[in-house]
């Protein structure tokens, strides 16, 4: 597990501002006005939000955004049931994968497919499931030791030496081999190669002397018995390869190969992306799924309209994307087709570039839409209604995780609501979010838990499970369950006028300032270190951020318009007003 943090620049933040500002997302200059249905930490690092876009047309928007510097995060991949050809919808791949050190707490369909898998090259667990034919000029999001995510052409190196002498280096791993190419066959593809019998060609099979096939190293195999030539159709040993050569520059070597030889196969990897500048190379790479095409590079949205034939239309989309840092993640899903209508327009391939710029991304790919399309959540399970009207069987996901620990113990509280808005006389019954110690989801309605507020503007039941709301005004509502605390902000009536200040306790988080100039950053002193979001009255998210100190901090709020804003800085709210 990476123990490396980083700190978010102001830039990619402005990005998120600006688009967000006012409750707005500006799709392809056509503005939509934004109602935030819902948002709350799911895991680790890791945020859940569900926003309505109003406009020309409807949208129903579902996207997460993950840190991933935190310690306790890391992205893995599933390919079905751990094979190419295998098709399982994205819970059923987290419930058959049997990994029971992870978690998977969130999580989105990933590659379009063809007959022989997923389009794409695919890295699962460090391991080369496929690596694709340059002549698809297929794209790819990889995933690296470091805890960083990758976009653009994805191209794997091999070297390759029998008994310490090379010449046998394959081209590809599993995809079906034509003349010329050498390709190396896991159970990964199947049972047998799948190659002709009769056809030209040398087949070697092997079994390992380590583990899978390596996608940032080397791997050793011990030849099993004398090559096939001409044959076709080999069994691909259990755990092993079969090294499937058409090329005549090997026959030789090949064919001279008897039980007992060592093979030492290398493997690299490198993303070939402009919105990096320079080409990553991947000595660390731990995940890779295909996607196409990019929608983002360096924050400038992509002519994408004619990359696949179904891109100009409004379908249900999904999409994966970072920050210029590569470790603020977002993963997106929104929905569309005849069953969401009246919900969910759809969105051609461009909008949904604007869609992932809106939410602070840089650079991102599309991956499958239509009925493939689902965004996941371990606690909740899919959130999005897929247009088949039931769950679709896709090739593979891609998923956030942390180790699974085992523990379900509640050691945070949180209100599922960021905020609330309310009328005088209404009442409100919360529900409140219990995470473990690590941040993990583990209930989605705690019991138990008293309510306190000022008097004044509202009252509590006698079991302290609701609020009624007496009068106009801002004021902070507080959870309590043994020694956890958490509370929001609450709003009730036309009460900005006479607005007054929620204040902290004493040797708590507070702002040094409730009121700022617009164009300036408002400054925050954290009496630890703290998660941080700043929310307009509707109940929008505005931006986000994690401090990982005590101290003074700045709050990117420059690129805010003037207005009154809920921060909430860990389990404290506050108001500030920008004039």
């Amino acid at each position: 597990m990476k123990k490396t943090a980083i700190t978010l620049s102001l830039a990619a933040f402005a990005v998120a501002l600006q688009a967000s500002a006012s409750g707005k997302w500006t799709l392809q200059g056509v503005e939509y006005a934004v109602d935030t249905l819902s948002h709350y930490r799911v895991g680790p690092g890791t945020t859940v939000t569900i926003v309505d876009l109003a406009g020309p047309v409807k949208q129903r928007v579902f996207y997460t955004v993950t840190d991933l510097s935190h310690p306790d995060v890391e992205i893995k991949t599933i390919c079905g049931k751990d094979e190419l050809r295998s098709n399982l919808t994205v819970p059923d791949m987290v419930a058959q994968h049997a990994d029971h050190d992870n978690v998977y707490f969130a999580g989105v369909n990933s590659d379009l497919f063809s007959a022989t898998g997923p389009i794409g090259s695919t890295v699962v667990d460090g391991e080369v499931y496929k690596t694709a034919k340059t002549s698809t000029a297929w794209r790819a999001a990889g995933y690296d030791s470091d805890g960083a995510v990758y976009f653009g052409t994805a191209q794997a190196y091999f070297s390759a030496r029998l008994n310490g002498k090379g010449g046998c280096s394959p081209d590809y791993v599993n995809v079906p081999r034509v003349q010329g190419e050498s390709i190396v066959y896991t159970r990964r593809w199947g049972k047998t190669t799948g190659t002709e019998s009769g056809e030209t060609g040398v087949e070697v099979a092997m079994k390992p002397l380590g583990g899978g096939l390596d996608a940032g190293g080397y791997t050793e195999y011990e030849v099993l018995s004398a090559p096939e030539v001409n044959k076709g159709n080999m069994s691909i040993p259990e755990g092993g390869i079969v090294l499937s050569s058409a090329k005549s520059s090997q026959f030789d070597m090949l064919k001279a190969a008897k039980a007992g030889d060592v093979f030492r196969l290398g493997t690299s990897f490198n993303i070939k992306g402009q919105g990096y500048g320079v080409e990553h190379y991947c000595t660390g790479l731990r995940e890779m799924s295909g996607g196409n095409p990019l929608l983002l590079e360096k924050g400038v949205i992509l002519d994408t309209d004619d990359a696949l034939d179904h891109l100009k239309s409004r379908r249900p989309r999904t999409a994966l994307g970072c920050d210029a840092t590569g470790r603020r993640m977002v993963m997106l899903v929104v929905d569309g087709d005849k069953l969401n209508s009246g919900i969910s327009a759809g969105c051609a391939s461009k909008d949904l570039a604007a869609m992932m710029l809106a939410t602070g991304c840089t650079e991102a790919v599309n991956f499958d839409g239509g009925g493939s399309s689902t965004l996941y959540t371990e606690r909740f399970g899919v959130l999005n209604r897929p247009s088949d009207g039931s769950l679709r069987r896709v090739r593979n996901g891609w998923f956030v995780t942390t180790p699974n620990t085992g523990d379900n113990e509640v050691a945070e509280i949180a209100f599922a609501d960021p905020v609330k808005r309310i009328n005088p006389g209404e009442t409100y019954t919360p529900v409140i979010y219990g995470y473990n110690k690590a941040g993990l989801l583990v209930d989605t309605n705690v019991k138990g838990v008293v309510l306190s507020c000022a008097p004044a503007l509202g009252s509590v039941s006698s079991d302290g499970a609701s609020l009624k709301v007496g009068g106009e005004g801002l004021f902070r509502l507080e959870a309590k369950s043994g020694a956890m605390t958490a509370s929001i902000a609450v709003y009730a009536g036309d009460w900005q006028s006479g607005i007054t200040d929620v204040a902290p306790d004493a040797d708590a988080h507070c702002l040094l300032s409730n009121h700022v100039r617009a164009g300036s950053n408002a400054v925050l002193s954290l009496a630890a270190p703290a998660e941080v979001a700043v929310y307009a009255l509707s109940g929008h998210m505005m931006l986000s951020r994690r401090y990982d100190a005590a101290g003074s901090v700045e709050l990117p709020t420059a690129a805010l318009p003037c207005g009154v804003y809920i921060v909430k800085a860990g389990a404290q709210t506050m108001k500030l007003i920008i004039r």
